[in-house]
């Protein structure tokens, strides 16, 4: 519409210009011929309105400026020819013309705006019997060219601004094509990703993050939930070290492994890019690996069981043969030996079911001198003075039942393997969101030959020893995901099992 109205409001000036300042003192001829322009003017005017908004659609720009140039050079033949000044209007006509983005259009209206010109200048002189100097001849013909001249460098323009526009409008396209095949993929994946910027605020994320975070809050809070998961995370995110982090995380009894990773410093938009995987069915696969091997192993164990249990047995029945035969003296001695072979049974078929037992952790918070205490209580009040227990931490969000099967067969097997009479020192202590459980003997080490198979069932660096209670501690370390390591000292062993501090526990000790 704004073309019509620019129309408009430029005819309008040029008729109170014609009918103040020249249509007064023109002869009739002139003035019936701009009284005629005048009313062709509104005909195509009104004419072009009407099928503009009847078809509602854009009118072809030679049914604007045609009509437009015909009607300007009757002005010019009435107002003058060669002296009008009118013919300035031709010249603003194949400007806004160039500037409709029409390259040849303009070209074609300059070419019509000179056959337009000349006839109106030449029918001029001879209404008016007026010789045409070889002066006039030439100074027309500049204008010609002039009008020419302006129709070309305005179809240049025209040209070059349409060029531009079809890329502009083709990178348009592009983007927007992009930004859909980037919305399609992103929900399309099964990995979450959450991309945020140096505020750490969430400028994109995808389904699949909202569906593991929980979906039950903004964008902005699930990030943050996000970010209160682990306080390595935070850490990392104030103080990067190397260009990613992984993280392990539960959500919604889901097993998630996150990935952060620092994008280029020279996108101050986009800094951060989270990645987060449902490894769940991974796991679930490893436990079944794990209880498949575990099954596989028990096959093996069978027989190594039979020929355990057949060696007290054995003992025993020779012993009950005995006992009647001998005097008290030995029957005495035989009872302490009967005693060592059922105690040697009972820890044996202990360690076969603790072994055996499924793995799976219930982490419930843990008030840690209550369960020492515990501990000590199922000692022997030898064992016990043998002991040098130091705890600094005061709660724990693990599963009880798991870590004192780690800390009862460590702690036995290390009063077993310490004949120096030095007390077991076991220790637990916290640093940021780790805890540290050590059990340390004075035992004088383990050869390398047990070392190298130590964690294996029915291994045994002891005459006595049953084998099961250290690939028991193995087994429940990575059903939980703690580490073990072991370290010689100078004076004996020391295993030190590391698992990770939740975020409840830590705020409320």
């Amino acid at each position: 519409m704004s073309i019509f109205l620019y129309h408009l409001m430029t005819a309008c000036a040029v008729a109170v210009l014609l009918g103040t300042q020249f249509y007064p003192v023109l002869a009739p001829l002139y003035q019936r011929v701009l009284v005629i322009a005048g009313l062709l003017f509104v005909f195509f005017f009104v004419l072009l309105v009407f099928l503009r908004y009847r078809s509602q659609e854009n009118v072809p720009l030679l049914g604007i400026f045609v009509p437009n140039i015909v009607i300007v050079g009757m002005i010019v033949f009435a107002t003058g020819g060669i002296t009008s000044p009118f013919v300035l209007l031709l010249g603003l006509l194949l400007v806004a013309a160039g500037a409709s983005e029409k390259g040849r259009l303009t070209i074609w209206l300059s070419i019509l705006a000179g056959m337009v010109y000349l006839p109106a200048v030449y029918l001029h002189a001879r209404v008016e019997q007026i010789p045409l100097s070889s002066f006039d001849i030439t100074y027309v013909l500049l204008q010609v060219s002039v009008l020419l001249l302006v129709g070309g460098v305005m179809s240049m323009i025209a040209e070059r601004h349409e060029r531009v526009r079809e890329a502009e409008q083709q990178a348009i396209l592009a983007h927007r094509r992009l930004d859909k095949l980037h919305s399609r993929v992103m929900e399309a994946m099964h990995e979450g990703v959450i991309v945020a910027d140096e505020q750490l605020q969430p400028i994109n994320m995808n389904e699949a993050a909202r569906l593991y975070l929980g979906d039950d809050v903004g964008d902005a809070a699930l990030l943050q939930r996000l970010l209160d998961s682990t306080d390595s995370l935070k850490s990392f995110l104030q103080h990067p070290v190397g260009m990613t982090f992984q993280h392990e995380c539960d959500f919604n009894g889901q097993a998630i492994l996150l990935t952060v990773s620092r994008l280029s410093e020279e996108d101050s938009w986009a800094r951060w890019l989270f990645t987060l995987v449902n490894i769940s069915s991974i796991r679930r696969l490893e436990r079944k690996l794990a209880d498949q091997a575990k099954m596989a192993a028990l096959g093996n164990m069978s027989a190594m069981m039979a020929h355990e249990i057949r060696n007290p047995i054995q003992s025993i029945v020779q012993g009950l043969e005995l006992f009647g035969r001998v005097g008290k003296e030995q029957q005495g001695e035989i009872v302490a030996i009967l005693q060592n072979e059922i105690q040697r049974l009972n820890r044996l078929v202990n360690g076969m079911l603790d072994y055996s037992r499924p793995m799976i952790p219930k982490p419930a918070v843990q008030h840690m001198g209550n369960f020492f205490e515990g501990v000590l209580n199922s000692l022997t009040a030898e064992e016990r003075q043998r002991v040098c227990l130091r705890c600094t931490v005061d709660y724990m969000d693990v599963d009880g039942s798991h870590l004192r099967m780690v800390v009862d067969n460590l702690l036995s097997n290390a009063l077993r393997q310490d004949h120096s009479g030095q007390p077991v020192d076991v220790s637990l202590q916290s640093e940021g969101d780790h805890w540290t459980l050590k059990v340390c003997d004075h035992g004088g080490g383990i050869s390398d030959e047990v070392r190298e198979h130590l964690f294996e069932p029915f291994v045994s660096g002891r005459v006595d020893g049953v084998g099961l209670g250290l690939a028991t501690v193995l087994q429940v370390c990575k059903a939980n995901q703690w580490n073990i390591d072991l370290e010689d000292t100078k004076t004996g062993t020391c295993f030190t099992v590391t698992g990770t501090m939740s975020k409840e526990v830590m705020q409320h000790g």
